[in-house]
This record gives C-alpha cells, structure tokens and sequence, in this order.
C-alpha cells in the first residue's frame, strides 16, 4: 500500500534530523593561530561577491593578527567534511566574525551614549556552500553575546545600504538604523542595538 501522505512526513522527519544533527556539528569557538591561513582563504573566497565591500588588501592577515592578538575573532566550525582519501572527518571553518576595534567606526556621531560602551561587530563572512542556513544570523547572536559576557551594553555595525539581503537577514534582530555614513568608499547604513 502506498501512502503518499505518510511518505511525507517521513521524509520531512528524516530532512528536519539530518539539519538538527548538521547543527549539533557545528560550533562557534574563539580562532586560533593555526586557523590564519584558512579564515584567509574565507575572506578572499567573498571577494567579487554582490554588495562586498573587500578587496585584495582587506581585510587580510594583518585584520587577522590583530582580531587574534585581542581574542576578538570567532569561527564556526563545521565538523562533517570527509577527506575523500584518507575517509577521515575533517573540520572545516564555513564562517568568521570579529569584534572590531575601528577608531573611524567609533568615532561616528550615530552611536547612543546613552548605550555606551558599545561595540563594533565587523568581518563577517559565510562561506558561499553554507550561504542561506541562517549562519550569519547565528554569528551574530553569538558575537552579541560575547560582547555582553565582556560587559558592554551595545552592539553597532556598518551594513552596506545597497546590501538588500544582508538588510533582510538583520531585519529580524529588531536593530535601530541611528544613522548613515560614507566609508572606505562604501554608502553605509549604521546599526546599533542595546543588549
């Protein structure tokens, strides 16, 4: 007997599995020395991608060396990729923010004293295979967090204003738009959010 409408929902059962134990794999840590080169390759894998700001010299090792030296740099990991030689189970960085630490970006004139200190989130890159997951949306909740475990009272980040999907992704967070500013030749809309 075939039944279409219970194939289904198994179907759905297996698929909504599969995601939550996709997600059990993966988690947000604080980088390491030894993720440089690989966080490297996930910024200039952005480049030429609609709405990104980055070019060949940002951000690069030196944003790199810097997030690091203030423990302000995290990544997820994503721990179901398979070396194909070796069968083995290798993690993979798919994704990467910063707490940032831009004196431009700090001394804008948008920012709430009244939220004060505040934070810059910046450098949040997905890798394009993970795009549409809701990643960067996890990253930002967890570099929110951070920034509440670390005692300030605000987040604030840049978003490019043309950057329609990236405004979509955000819109859930409830963030005040406090502004607009023109940056390293980019049309900026400034968020901010009290935590």
């Amino acid at each position: 007997v075939y039944d279409k409408d219970n194939r289904v929902t198994e179907e759905n059962d297996a698929h909504g599995k599969i995601k939550e134990m996709r997600n059990r794999m993966r988690k947000i840590v604080a980088a390491t020395e030894e993720n440089k080169e690989e966080i490297l390759k996930l910024y200039k894998i952005q480049l030429g991608r609609e709405f990104c700001p980055w070019d060949d010299s940002y951000p690069g090792m030196k944003e790199i060396e810097f997030d690091l030296g203030r423990e302000s740099l995290f990544v997820m990991i994503d721990g179901q990729e398979i070396n194909a030689d070796a069968g083995s189970k290798e993690d993979r960085i798919i994704a990467a923010i910063s707490i940032d630490d831009d004196p431009q970006v700090e001394r804008l004139d948008c920012w709430s004293s009244r939220l004060a200190p505040g934070a810059e989130l910046s450098r949040l890159a997905v890798h394009p295979d993970f795009q549409n997951q809701k990643i960067a949306r996890q990253m930002l909740v967890f570099g929110m967090e951070e920034l509440a475990r670390r005692g300030y009272k605000s987040v604030h980040f840049l978003v490019n204003k043309l950057n329609v999907k990236a405004l979509r992704s955000y819109a859930v967070f409830g963030f005040d738009t406090v502004g607009e500013c023109s940056l390293f030749g980019q049309p900026f809309l400034c968020y901010e959010k009290s935590l």
